[in-house]
């Protein structure tokens, strides 16, 4: 077994940077292809066009980590909790400190 000792002054800091996370994930209908790291940044740069600087951390299976330049940024986002992507849709929900994408099960689907 391998252990990391974090102190925690550290760990509180890194906690403090996740306030302005969002975690999201990409609807597909049923035979389409995943869309490509940089074809997704372009569709949400369309979306996000009146926002600050975000950056996104992709997570596999559909799953996405994005880290917003402002607490309001990531809010208005928040707000909107789904977003049509063209043909995919784009759900966004709060970020938790105990996210695990591999044990996610998709509770929504596109009809």
């Amino acid at each position: 077994m391998v252990s990391v000792q974090i102190f925690v002054e550290v760990y509180l800091v890194g906690l403090e940077k996740c306030k302005n996370y969002l975690h999201g994930c990409i609807l597909l209908t049923k035979g389409d292809k995943p869309l490509t790291h940089l074809d997704l940044c372009k569709k949400i740069d369309v979306a996000w066009k009146h926002l600050g600087k975000w950056k996104e951390i992709s997570f596999g299976k559909g799953f996405y980590e994005f880290a917003f330049s402002s607490l309001e940024d990531m809010r208005r986002v928040l707000d909107v909790v789904t977003w049509n992507l063209s043909l995919e849709i784009f759900h966004i929900f709060s970020w938790t400190k105990d996210f695990v994408p591999a044990s996610m099960k998709l509770i929504k689907t596109q009809c």
